[in-house]
């Protein structure tokens, strides 16, 4: 659902002000929007940091993650 959000928005010319890697000058405004073009305007420490910070998640490595245990109630 973000995804199909996120492709509305970028089609729209919604973007976020600043830069995307400051260290590389490319800015938000900077990146297609087109799906595979967007996909390679983002440099490859980027995608690394996505892809780290999703693992954490979905493994529960993170700070942010709660243990979860079958007698907790919501």
């Amino acid at each position: 659902m973000l995804g199909f959000l996120h492709v509305i928005a970028i089609h729209a010319g919604i973007r976020f002000p600043g830069y995307l890697s400051p260290s590389l000058g490319v800015k938000f405004s900077d990146v297609p929007a087109g799906c595979f073009a967007s996909l390679e305007a983002v440099p490859t420490f980027g995608w690394l940091q996505i892809m780290f910070f999703t693992c954490m998640q979905e493994t529960g490595a993170s700070p942010f993650a709660e243990p979860q245990t079958d007698d907790k109630e919501p």
